[in-house]
């Protein structure tokens, strides 16, 4: 059905291991022609590491890729790099409760120690569950609302 609508953006998003499968799907459209990829746009939350370098590397070419981080959310931190997974760049990273009007930075390095990889040891399972002020664990099952 994309191929379709040729000229319009198509919008991938997911959370924690979504935004993996939504990067894994990104990246499929893109190199299977399915859908142009300067027509493509991911936002993932709280993405684990989803692949090696050369994976991080690929990701990089579809130019509207954007990580989203909660300031010490643990799951962009796993796997290790010591495994040698790698995130793709362009983090934006929110270093406080993410309520409107916080502050952010965006990170254009991969593994960028000024956005969420400058907490390695210092992570919370509650920064993971809670974007924007919304507990993501039962946003869908609440119907979105």
């Amino acid at each position: 059905i994309l191929s379709q609508y040729q000229n319009h953006l198509s919008q991938i998003t997911g959370h924690s291991l979504g935004g993996s499968l939504a990067s894994l799907a990104a990246a499929h459209i893109a190199a299977h022609k399915i859908h142009p990829a300067n027509k493509i746009l991911l936002y993932t939350f709280g993405q684990p590491r989803t692949g090696d370098q050369r994976h991080a590397d690929v990701h990089d070419g579809l130019k509207k890729t954007f990580r989203v981080t909660h300031h010490r959310d643990l799951v962009p931190h796993v796997p290790p790099l010591i495994m040698e997974y790698a995130h793709h760049k362009y983090e934006v990273f929110y270093p406080n409760d993410m309520a409107p009007g916080q502050t952010y930075t965006v990170c254009s390095e991969q593994e960028d120690t000024r956005c969420s990889d400058q907490y390695l040891f210092e992570t919370s399972l509650n920064d993971h569950t809670h974007y924007y002020g919304v507990e993501v664990a039962v946003f869908g099952k609440n119907g979105c609302k």
